[in-house]
């Protein structure tokens, strides 16, 4: 694929490794990847809400994906509440502690 989407749909997905192992395995390198999430720190009220599997800060999901990906973006005007990243997959050699596992 040359894209992949999650937008407010990521904290929903019990597996993380997995997400992250299926990314990287189905998304050409140089795709674009493309998160956009409700940013804990701004918005406390989402830890209430408690159908949630993950809560996140523009820290924690750029460290879930840079192993795999160039991260280009993290901050977006438009949604000053929210992280939005936007990253591109890494070629296979260039994974780092992925280069030797599956991918």
């Amino acid at each position: 694929y040359d894209a992949v989407i999650f937008s407010h749909s990521i904290m929903y997905i019990s597996d993380l490794e997995q997400l992250v192992t299926n990314v990287i395995k189905y998304l050409n390198p140089g795709g674009l990847l493309y998160i956009h999430v409700p940013d804990i720190e701004k918005t406390p009220y989402y830890s209430i809400m408690g159908d949630q599997k993950y809560l996140f800060t523009r820290d924690s999901l750029s460290a879930i994906f840079h192993p795999g990906f160039d991260i280009e973006s993290q901050y977006n005007s438009w949604f000053p509440r929210e992280v939005v990243l936007i990253g591109r997959r890494r070629a296979r050699k260039q994974i780092g502690r992925f280069q030797n596992n599956r991918y």
